[in-house]
């Protein structure tokens, strides 16, 4: 058994919330280090505890037994997902010995057959459902909602940092896995770029969507740096996971970029609009040849002339062609391919599929009516990169997503917002207004 350095600050946050009588440190926690999908608590063997879960856990369990009921909050057809991929395991127990051939957990073609992965996907799903459940108690609580999401920032923020530390600690020798990252995982990716991730595409499957979040929420000179920061590093690490997402990123900021353009803003403001970029270019033009290795390795994946985009297009006929000969699904759990359209597509079929759309399309129309389309939208791209090159839906800041899809707008925002359109419209003019900066408008 080894504790591993945040294991240590794990202990030393659990004791400050039970001596403050704080519970909700430890759901504050829980957000903060989603992004730390590679780290741990604790290695037992080949288990380790991620920090998010470990926090979560802990604040279920509180949570539980310090009050006298359980309350469901999650949308009916998330429900219905989950039952059906439980009893979907029962299908490898039936055919299971049979001539059917799968991509198993570790990579490699096996037999269909049940195994104690079955029963483990089912209980990251769980956690999962139990975390989302316990945040949306709060999805009418403005106030507290305003807190997760700063958590969730300062989070992002930490992740940015670690990565800045792990390309200083590669130069210089430095320690780096052994505080940052899963004991069991060692430094397997050599001097790539993975943060206090698995590997790098996962690293860039939680940027994209908290480079979105924090654009969205942005109120800083200095925030808009940490998201020049964190494309650079997206991009040095070398995933088209990142270019993809951020291209969609982009696409989906436009309306709101130009909208805050053709607004009155102060000095500060125009100096970060052309700081910002100018930083990230002459980054990306220090890094050199790294910069166009990724578009080549991109078109190379997909016009299939590397191992990988030829292994990732055999995965996904073998497992797609599975999902559609059993549409009931091979069992959840049973295999996992190079994406989660075909890795939940062959293991729930092509019903479980249609539950988990059906879901994703009522989640988006929901927003859309509400007048609240952005806040899903990081959701929903993570959703894509996942269906297209990371079959991980189990990490929580992917449900801390689909949370902040759920919080409503603030009554007092519209108020703000003229406020702070009134004073940048003075301040442009020469004149002065004592009045406190409004947050940046979020586009809802």
């Amino acid at each position: 058994m080894e504790v591993t350095f945040l294991g240590v600050v794990a202990v030393i946050v659990t004791f400050a919330a039970l001596m403050l009588h704080q519970v909700n440190i430890l759901l504050f926690a829980a957000v903060f280090f989603s992004g730390f999908t590679g780290a741990s608590v604790i290695n037992i063997g080949r288990f380790s505890l991620q920090p998010a879960f470990y926090y979560f856990i802990l604040y279920f369990l509180f949570s539980l037994f310090t009050k006298r009921s359980y309350k469901v909050r999650l949308n009916k057809l998330l429900i219905v997902f989950f039952v059906y991929c439980v009893l979907s395991i029962t299908t490898p127990m039936i055919l299971g010995g049979s001539d059917i051939i799968l991509m198993g957990q570790a990579g490699k073609y096996i037999p269909l057959r049940f195994s104690g992965s079955n029963i483990i996907h089912i209980g990251y799903l769980f956690f999962d459902l139990l975390f989302l459940n316990a945040l949306l108690r709060f999805k009418n609580d403005a106030a507290m909602g305003r807190k997760l999401l700063k958590v969730f920032k300062w989070g992002f923020y930490a992740v940015v940092l670690v990565c800045l530390y792990q390309l200083v600690a590669f130069r210089l020798d430095l320690p780096f896995d052994a505080l940052f990252r899963q004991g069991i995982h060692g430094n397997v990716q050599g001097t790539r770029l993975y943060g206090p991730c698995i590997e790098a595409s996962m690293l860039c499957y939680y940027l994209v969507p908290a480079i979105f979040v924090t654009l969205q929420n942005s109120a800083k000179w200095w925030e808009y740096i940490f998201v020049g920061i964190a494309c650079v590093l997206g991009i040095s690490s070398m995933s088209s996971t990142f270019l993809i997402g951020i291209i969609l990123v982009i696409l989906c900021e436009i309306p709101s970029i130009v909208s805050s353009l053709c607004r009155p803003h102060t000095n500060t403001f125009w100096v970060c609009v052309m700081a910002v970029p100018l930083i990230v270019v002459l980054c990306l033009f220090a890094f050199g040849g790294d910069f166009t290795k990724i578009f080549r390795l991109l078109f190379d994946k997909l016009n299939q002339k590397n191992v990988s985009g030829m292994e990732r297009t055999d995965t996904l006929k073998t497992m797609t062609l599975l999902g559609v000969r059993y549409p009931f699904g091979l069992g959840f759990g049973s295999s996992r391919s190079n994406d989660l359209f075909s890795t939940w597509l062959c293991n729930v079929g092509v019903v479980g599929m249609c539950i988990y759309l059906g879901f994703l399309l009522k989640y988006a129309l929901e927003a859309a009516k509400k007048k609240r389309l952005s806040r899903v939208l990081p959701f929903l791209i993570t959703n894509l990169l996942m269906m297209i090159s990371v079959p991980e839906p189990y990490n929580l800041f992917v449900w801390f997503l689909l949370f902040y899809g759920y919080m409503p707008k603030e009554k007092a925002k519209a108020a703000e917002l003229s406020v702070k359109r009134e004073k940048n419209a003075r301040l442009v003019s020469g004149k002065t207004l004592d009045v406190v900066p409004a947050e940046r408008e979020m586009s809802l």
